[in-house]
Protein backbone atom coordinates (compact mmCIF):
# COMPACT_ATOMS: atom_id res chain seq x y z
CA UNK A 1 0.00 0.00 0.00
CA UNK A 2 2.84 2.34 0.92
CA UNK A 3 4.53 1.91 -2.46
CA UNK A 4 1.21 2.30 -4.28
CA UNK A 5 0.67 5.69 -2.64
CA UNK A 6 4.21 6.76 -3.50
CA UNK A 7 3.58 5.80 -7.14
CA UNK A 8 0.36 7.82 -7.24
CA UNK A 9 2.13 10.81 -5.69
CA UNK A 10 4.93 10.56 -8.24
CA UNK A 11 2.44 10.63 -11.11
CA UNK A 12 0.81 13.77 -9.73
CA UNK A 13 4.09 15.63 -9.22
CA UNK A 14 5.51 15.22 -12.70
CA UNK A 15 4.22 16.36 -16.05
CA UNK A 16 3.44 13.98 -18.86
CA UNK A 17 6.16 13.81 -21.45
CA UNK A 18 5.65 16.45 -24.12
CA UNK A 19 4.71 15.13 -27.54
CA UNK A 20 6.41 16.37 -30.70
CA UNK A 21 5.45 16.14 -34.37
CA UNK A 22 2.02 14.57 -33.90
CA UNK A 23 0.34 14.31 -37.31
CA UNK A 24 -3.19 15.72 -37.30
CA UNK A 25 -3.87 15.88 -41.05
CA UNK A 26 -2.22 15.17 -44.38
CA UNK A 27 -2.64 17.44 -47.39
CA UNK A 28 -1.35 17.22 -50.95
CA UNK A 29 1.28 19.83 -50.07
CA UNK A 30 2.53 18.57 -46.70
CA UNK A 31 1.94 16.60 -43.54
CA UNK A 32 0.53 18.81 -40.80
CA UNK A 33 1.88 18.33 -37.30
CA UNK A 34 1.55 19.70 -33.79
CA UNK A 35 3.57 19.69 -30.59
CA UNK A 36 1.70 19.17 -27.31
CA UNK A 37 3.05 20.48 -24.01
CA UNK A 38 1.70 19.11 -20.74
CA UNK A 39 1.53 20.57 -17.23
CA UNK A 40 2.39 18.87 -13.97
CA UNK A 41 -0.45 17.61 -11.83
CA UNK A 42 -3.67 15.91 -12.80
CA UNK A 43 -3.82 14.19 -16.14
CA UNK A 44 -7.48 14.46 -17.12
CA UNK A 45 -10.13 17.11 -17.78
CA UNK A 46 -7.54 19.85 -18.25
CA UNK A 47 -8.04 23.15 -20.07
CA UNK A 48 -6.31 23.44 -23.42
CA UNK A 49 -4.95 26.30 -25.53
CA UNK A 50 -4.10 25.75 -29.18
CA UNK A 51 -1.37 28.09 -30.43
CA UNK A 52 -0.95 29.33 -34.03
CA UNK A 53 2.48 30.78 -34.85
CA UNK A 54 3.21 33.85 -36.95
CA UNK A 55 5.49 34.41 -39.91
CA UNK A 56 3.59 36.33 -42.58
CA UNK A 57 1.71 33.16 -43.62
CA UNK A 58 4.91 32.17 -45.43
CA UNK A 59 7.23 31.04 -42.65
CA UNK A 60 7.61 30.53 -38.93
CA UNK A 61 7.43 27.36 -36.89
CA UNK A 62 5.27 25.61 -34.31
CA UNK A 63 8.41 25.68 -32.14
CA UNK A 64 7.69 29.39 -31.61
CA UNK A 65 4.96 28.93 -29.02
CA UNK A 66 4.55 32.18 -27.12
CA UNK A 67 2.01 30.85 -24.61
CA UNK A 68 3.81 27.64 -23.65
CA UNK A 69 4.18 29.17 -20.16
CA UNK A 70 0.50 28.37 -19.57
CA UNK A 71 1.56 24.81 -18.72
CA UNK A 72 2.81 26.26 -15.43
CA UNK A 73 -0.84 27.03 -14.61
CA UNK A 74 -2.34 23.66 -15.46
CA UNK A 75 -3.03 24.15 -19.17
CA UNK A 76 -2.22 21.76 -21.96
CA UNK A 77 -0.77 23.77 -24.86
CA UNK A 78 -0.77 22.49 -28.44
CA UNK A 79 1.26 24.38 -31.05
CA UNK A 80 0.20 23.65 -34.62
CA UNK A 81 1.60 23.93 -38.13
CA UNK A 82 -0.25 25.04 -41.25
CA UNK A 83 0.38 25.39 -44.97
CA UNK A 84 2.25 28.50 -46.03
CA UNK A 85 1.09 30.84 -48.78
CA UNK A 86 3.71 29.56 -51.23
CA UNK A 87 2.25 26.06 -50.73
CA UNK A 88 -1.47 26.85 -50.82
CA UNK A 89 -3.60 29.99 -50.89
CA UNK A 90 -6.26 31.01 -48.39
CA UNK A 91 -8.49 29.42 -47.05
CA UNK A 92 -5.99 26.54 -46.72
CA UNK A 93 -4.44 28.09 -43.60
CA UNK A 94 -7.69 28.36 -41.65
CA UNK A 95 -8.74 24.89 -42.82
CA UNK A 96 -5.51 23.53 -41.31
CA UNK A 97 -6.15 25.27 -37.99
CA UNK A 98 -9.73 24.02 -37.89
CA UNK A 99 -8.52 20.48 -38.63
CA UNK A 100 -6.06 20.76 -35.74
CA UNK A 101 -8.82 21.85 -33.38
CA UNK A 102 -11.11 19.02 -34.46
CA UNK A 103 -8.26 16.55 -33.95
CA UNK A 104 -7.70 17.80 -30.40
CA UNK A 105 -11.39 17.64 -29.57
CA UNK A 106 -11.70 14.12 -30.97
CA UNK A 107 -8.68 13.03 -28.92
CA UNK A 108 -9.62 14.90 -25.75
CA UNK A 109 -9.77 11.77 -23.58
CA UNK A 110 -6.45 10.49 -24.95
CA UNK A 111 -4.68 13.74 -24.06
CA UNK A 112 -6.58 14.43 -20.84
CA UNK A 113 -8.47 17.49 -22.12
CA UNK A 114 -11.77 19.04 -21.12
CA UNK A 115 -13.61 19.71 -24.39
CA UNK A 116 -15.64 22.42 -22.70
CA UNK A 117 -12.48 24.41 -21.90
CA UNK A 118 -10.73 24.97 -25.21
CA UNK A 119 -9.06 28.24 -26.22
CA UNK A 120 -7.05 29.38 -29.24
CA UNK A 121 -4.24 31.92 -29.44
CA UNK A 122 -1.89 33.24 -32.09
CA UNK A 123 0.50 36.04 -32.98
CA UNK A 124 0.74 38.15 -36.15
CA UNK A 125 -0.34 35.86 -39.03
CA UNK A 126 -1.33 33.41 -36.31
CA UNK A 127 -3.28 36.18 -34.61
CA UNK A 128 -5.25 36.73 -37.82
CA UNK A 129 -6.04 33.02 -37.95
CA UNK A 130 -6.90 32.89 -34.24
CA UNK A 131 -9.32 35.82 -34.62
CA UNK A 132 -10.89 34.03 -37.57
CA UNK A 133 -11.24 30.93 -35.39
CA UNK A 134 -13.21 33.11 -32.96
CA UNK A 135 -15.58 34.39 -35.61
CA UNK A 136 -16.21 31.57 -38.08
CA UNK A 137 -17.39 28.42 -36.32
CA UNK A 138 -20.10 26.85 -38.47
CA UNK A 139 -19.04 28.66 -41.65
CA UNK A 140 -18.68 25.85 -44.19
CA UNK A 141 -16.26 27.79 -46.38
CA UNK A 142 -13.91 28.54 -43.48
CA UNK A 143 -14.41 25.32 -41.51
CA UNK A 144 -13.43 23.15 -44.46
CA UNK A 145 -13.42 19.36 -44.38
CA UNK A 146 -9.75 18.58 -43.78
CA UNK A 147 -8.93 15.70 -41.45
CA UNK A 148 -10.83 12.73 -40.09
CA UNK A 149 -13.07 14.35 -37.49
CA UNK A 150 -15.76 16.30 -39.31
CA UNK A 151 -18.24 15.43 -36.55
CA UNK A 152 -16.41 17.80 -34.19
CA UNK A 153 -17.34 21.50 -34.19
CA UNK A 154 -14.81 24.33 -34.15
CA UNK A 155 -16.32 26.48 -31.41
CA UNK A 156 -13.96 27.52 -28.59
CA UNK A 157 -14.51 29.27 -25.27
CA UNK A 158 -11.93 32.04 -25.68
CA UNK A 159 -9.42 33.45 -28.17
CA UNK A 160 -6.21 35.46 -27.67
CA UNK A 161 -5.06 37.56 -30.61
CA UNK A 162 -1.55 39.06 -30.51
CA UNK A 163 -1.33 41.85 -33.13
CA UNK A 164 -3.14 40.05 -35.94
CA UNK A 165 -4.72 41.69 -39.00
CA UNK A 166 -8.51 41.64 -38.84
CA UNK A 167 -9.60 43.74 -41.83
CA UNK A 168 -7.71 43.39 -45.11
CA UNK A 169 -9.83 46.02 -46.85
CA UNK A 170 -8.83 48.56 -44.20
CA UNK A 171 -5.26 47.38 -44.54
CA UNK A 172 -5.40 48.09 -48.27
CA UNK A 173 -6.07 51.73 -47.43
CA UNK A 174 -3.42 52.02 -44.72
CA UNK A 175 -0.72 49.60 -45.92
CA UNK A 176 -1.25 49.11 -49.68
CA UNK A 177 2.31 47.83 -50.16
CA UNK A 178 1.46 44.74 -48.11
CA UNK A 179 -1.78 43.87 -49.88
CA UNK A 180 -1.56 45.01 -53.51
CA UNK A 181 2.08 44.49 -54.38
CA UNK A 182 3.02 41.13 -55.83
CA UNK A 183 5.25 39.48 -53.25
CA UNK A 184 3.54 41.30 -50.38
CA UNK A 185 2.38 38.98 -47.62
CA UNK A 186 -1.37 39.55 -48.08
CA UNK A 187 -1.10 39.45 -51.88
CA UNK A 188 0.60 36.07 -51.62
CA UNK A 189 -1.89 34.78 -49.05
CA UNK A 190 -4.91 35.63 -51.20
CA UNK A 191 -3.28 34.96 -54.56
CA UNK A 192 -3.86 38.46 -55.90
CA UNK A 193 -4.60 42.06 -54.97
CA UNK A 194 -7.56 43.15 -52.88
CA UNK A 195 -9.59 44.53 -55.78
CA UNK A 196 -9.39 41.20 -57.59
CA UNK A 197 -9.90 39.17 -54.41
CA UNK A 198 -12.32 41.36 -52.45
CA UNK A 199 -14.77 38.60 -51.47
CA UNK A 200 -11.92 36.33 -50.38
CA UNK A 201 -10.30 39.21 -48.47
CA UNK A 202 -13.53 39.71 -46.52
CA UNK A 203 -13.68 36.00 -45.73
CA UNK A 204 -10.11 36.24 -44.40
CA UNK A 205 -10.99 39.27 -42.26
CA UNK A 206 -12.41 38.50 -38.82
CA UNK A 207 -14.02 41.95 -38.68
CA UNK A 208 -16.37 40.90 -41.50
CA UNK A 209 -17.29 37.57 -39.91
CA UNK A 210 -18.50 38.68 -36.47
CA UNK A 211 -21.93 37.49 -35.34
CA UNK A 212 -23.81 36.74 -32.13
CA UNK A 213 -22.29 33.29 -31.50
CA UNK A 214 -18.64 34.31 -31.61
CA UNK A 215 -16.06 33.49 -28.96
CA UNK A 216 -14.86 36.05 -26.40
CA UNK A 217 -11.61 37.59 -27.58
CA UNK A 218 -8.62 39.26 -25.90
CA UNK A 219 -6.67 41.43 -28.35
CA UNK A 220 -3.17 42.66 -27.45
CA UNK A 221 -1.28 45.06 -29.73
CA UNK A 222 1.75 47.34 -29.50
CA UNK A 223 1.17 51.07 -29.88
CA UNK A 224 4.26 51.40 -32.12
CA UNK A 225 3.60 48.39 -34.33
CA UNK A 226 4.32 49.33 -37.95
CA UNK A 227 4.06 45.82 -39.37
CA UNK A 228 0.39 45.40 -38.49
CA UNK A 229 -1.03 48.77 -37.49
CA UNK A 230 -2.90 48.97 -34.15
CA UNK A 231 -5.97 50.13 -36.08
CA UNK A 232 -6.48 46.51 -37.14
CA UNK A 233 -7.06 45.44 -33.54
CA UNK A 234 -9.13 48.52 -32.77
CA UNK A 235 -11.35 47.74 -35.74
CA UNK A 236 -12.10 44.18 -34.57
CA UNK A 237 -12.70 45.35 -31.01
CA UNK A 238 -15.15 48.01 -32.22
CA UNK A 239 -17.11 45.49 -34.30
CA UNK A 240 -17.34 43.14 -31.32
CA UNK A 241 -18.48 45.99 -29.09
CA UNK A 242 -21.08 47.15 -31.61
CA UNK A 243 -22.71 43.72 -31.44
CA UNK A 244 -22.59 43.50 -27.65
CA UNK A 245 -19.97 40.74 -27.67
CA UNK A 246 -17.15 40.06 -25.23
CA UNK A 247 -13.96 41.75 -26.42
CA UNK A 248 -11.01 43.22 -24.54
CA UNK A 249 -8.39 45.38 -26.24
CA UNK A 250 -5.05 46.04 -24.56
CA UNK A 251 -2.69 48.45 -26.31
CA UNK A 252 0.85 48.10 -24.94
CA UNK A 253 2.40 51.56 -24.94
CA UNK A 254 5.79 51.66 -26.67
CA UNK A 255 5.63 48.06 -27.86
CA UNK A 256 6.16 47.17 -31.51
CA UNK A 257 5.39 43.99 -33.47
CA UNK A 258 6.14 41.41 -30.80
CA UNK A 259 8.98 41.52 -28.29
CA UNK A 260 9.42 41.10 -24.56
CA UNK A 261 6.48 43.35 -23.67
CA UNK A 262 4.06 40.60 -24.72
CA UNK A 263 5.52 38.20 -22.18
CA UNK A 264 5.74 40.44 -19.13
CA UNK A 265 3.98 39.59 -15.89
CA UNK A 266 1.13 42.05 -16.37
CA UNK A 267 0.29 40.58 -19.77
CA UNK A 268 0.42 37.05 -18.35
CA UNK A 269 -1.84 38.10 -15.49
CA UNK A 270 -4.38 39.57 -17.92
CA UNK A 271 -4.32 36.46 -20.11
CA UNK A 272 -4.94 34.16 -17.15
CA UNK A 273 -7.71 36.41 -15.87
CA UNK A 274 -9.37 36.44 -19.29
CA UNK A 275 -9.19 32.67 -19.68
CA UNK A 276 -10.58 32.01 -16.21
CA UNK A 277 -13.37 34.56 -16.68
CA UNK A 278 -14.48 32.66 -19.78
CA UNK A 279 -14.37 29.23 -18.23
CA UNK A 280 -11.06 28.04 -19.63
Amino acid sequence: MKYFLIAILSISLFAQKDLKDITFAITVEKKLEMDIYFPKGKQENRPMLMWIHGGGWKGGSKKDCKLQWLTEYGYVVASVSYRFSQEAKFPAQIHDCKAALRFLKANAVKYGLDKKRFAVGGSSAGGQLAALMATSSGDDFLDGELGDYSEENTQVSAVIDFYGASDFLLREKNQPEKVNKKGGVVYELLGGNIQDKKDLAKKASAAYQVDHKDSPILIIHGSKDRVVLPGQSKRLHEVYQSKGLNSQLHILEGASHGGKAFGDEEVKKNILKFLKANGV
